[in-house]
C-alpha cells in the first residue's frame, strides 16, 4: 500500500472527483519494485541498480525514491555512485525522501538526504492539515517541519536536506486494504508531493520550450522555497513551484548556468561539520575550497544533449561570496572570477567564542554579480556545534 500512496500523491487522477487527484494527474508512472520480501521489503543494491537501468532505458525525466536507511558514509557506494550518474550523464531529476528519523541532528537518510545531485525532501505540516487531516481540537497557527522528519548535516557536513514539502496525505491505498483512501505520513509522503511539482513545472517548460537541466530544477527550488528558521529540519525551506518557474522564466541565460558546485579538499568533503570539544577551541587555521564548473547535458523534450563545448567556452561570472546568515566566525575572500576549470581558495574558522551547547549554522554562497536576484548559484555549509565542558 506503501508505493500506491506514494503513487497517488504524485499523479492520481479521479475523472469525476478531481479534489482526490495527485499533483500531477497529467503524469505516466513508471512502477518499479525494489523491496525484496525475504529481507522483510529492504531494497538491496541488485535491486537499485536494475530500477536505474530501466529508468534509464524508458528515459524517465523524474525519479522519486520514497524508501532508504542509514548509510555509514554520505555519498559513497555504488548505488549512490548510480544515482548521481542518472542525474549527471542522463539528464534525470531525482527526489527522494530525507528519512524519518527526526529530530535529532545529523539523522539524515539514504539515498535522499546523503546523494550530492538528489533532491532530498524533509516533512512539513501546515495548520490546515493538523485540522483536515488529524482533527485536531485546534491547531498550532503555525507551519512547522514533522518532528519525525530527519535533520542535517551529513556527517561530511553536506546539509542534505535540500527542500521540504508536504509530509502526509489522504489517498489511494490498494483495494485488497478494503477501503478507498488512507491517511499516511513521512518523508516517503513529502517526496512524491515534490515529484508531483517538478513534473507540473517541467510540463510548463516543454510547452514553452525552455531548456533545463537537473541542476537548473534544482537551484530553482532551493532559490524560491519559502524559509523558515530551521535549516537542518526543511533545508532552504518549503517549496513553491510556481515562484521556481518564474525563477527560470526570469534567468537571462539559463543555459549558462549549469552546475557550481563548492568542494572542500582536505578536510570533511562537501561541508564542514565541527562538533569534537578538540575541534571547536581555537582557530582552524586555512581551510582550502575548491569551486568546480560541472558541465551538465541538459534534457528538453526526452532528449539529452552532449559535448556542448561552445557553452563550456562561453561560460565565465564573477562570483560575490556571502555568508548566509553572516557570522562572525567564517572569515573568507568576497569575490572570485570562475570560467570552466577549478578555482581554490581560503577560508578561516575561528568557533573559540562561540557559545556552548548550540548548533551554529550558516552557508558560504557564492552569487553571480551580472544575476544577483537569481540566488547562490553554489551553497557551502558549516555547522559548529560547541559541546558542554
Amino acid at each position: 500500500s506503501h508505493g500506491t500512496h506514494v503513487g497517488a500523491i504524485c499523479a492520481a487522477y479521479f475523472e469525476e472527483s478531481c479534489e482526490e487527484n495527485g499533483i500531477a494527474p497529467g503524469a505516466q508512472l513508471l512502477s518499479i519494485n525494489v523491496g525484496d520480501h525475504r529481507l522483510s521489503t529492504m531494497e538491496t543494491i541488485p535491486s537499485l541498480v536494475r530500477a536505474i537501468k530501466y529508468c534509464i532505458d524508458y528515459k524517465v525525466d523524474i525519479i522519486n525514491m520514497s524508501y532508504g536507511e542509514d548509510c555509514h558514509i554520505p555519498n559513497s557506494g555504488r548505488a549512490q555512485e548510480l544515482f548521481n550518474e542518472a542525474v549527471e550523464k542522463h539528464g534525470i531529476i531525482f527526489v527522494s525522501s530525507a528519512g524519518n528519523n527526526g529530530p535529532a541532528l545529523s539523522t539524515n537518510g539514504a539515498p535522499g538526504a546523503t546523494c550530492t545531485n538528489l533532491i532530498g525532501v524533509g516533512g512539513y505540516v501546515t495548520p490546515e492539515m493538523q485540522l483536515a487531516e488529524y482533527a485536531l481540537r485546534e491547531s498550532t497557527g503555525c507551519t512547522t517541519p514533522f518532528t519525525w522528519s530527519s535533520r542535517g548535516p551529513c556527517t561530511d557536513g553536506w546539509l542534505g536536506v535540500c527542500i521540504s514539502a508536504p509530509g502526509a496525505a489522504i489517498t489511494s491505498v490498494p483495494q485488497f486494504n478494503l477501503c478507498q483512501r488512507q491517511l499516511m505520513n513521512g518523508t516517503s509522503m513529502a517526496s512524491p508531493n515534490a515529484a508531483g511539482c517538478v513534473a507540473l513545472l517541467l510540463s510548463a517548460l516543454k510547452q514553452e520550450e525552455i531548456e533545463y537541466s537537473p541542476s537548473l530544477i534544482r537551484l530553482s527550488l532551493m532559490n524560491t522555497a519559502q524559509k523558515l528558521d530551521d535549516e537542518f529540519s526543511v533545508g532552504a525551506g518549503l517549496i513553491q513551484i510556481h515562484k521556481a518557474l518564474d525563477y527560470i522564466r526570469s534567468l537571462t541565460k539559463p543555459s549558462l548556468i549549469s552546475k557550481i558546485q563548492l568542494d572542500i579538499t582536505g578536510g570533511q568533503g562537501r561541508g564542514i561539520y565541527l562538533r569534537e570539544f578538540d575541534q571547536v577551541q581555537t582557530s582552524s587555521g586555512d581551510i582550502r575550497l575548491t569551486i568546480k564548473s560541472k558541465y551538465l547535458q541538459k534534457k528538453t523534450n526526452q532528449l539529452v544533449t552532449y559535448g556542448d563545448q561552445e557553452v563550456k567556452i562561453k561560460f565565465a561570472c564573477r562570483l560575490s561570496l556571502i555568508c548566509d546568515p553572516p557570522v562572525s566566525y567564517v572569515q573568507h575572500g568576497k569575490f572570485l572570477d570562475l570560467a570552466y576549470n577549478d578555482r581554490t581558495f581560503d577560508i578561516r574558522i575561528d568557533p573559540s567564542h562561540l557559545k556552548e551547547d548550540q548548533a551554529h549554522f550558516t552557508e558560504l554562497q557564492a552569487f553571480d554579480t551580472n544575476q544577483i536576484n537569481a540566488g547562490p548559484l553554489a551553497r557551502f555549509p558549516v555547522t559548529i556545534i560547541k559541546p558542554i565542558r
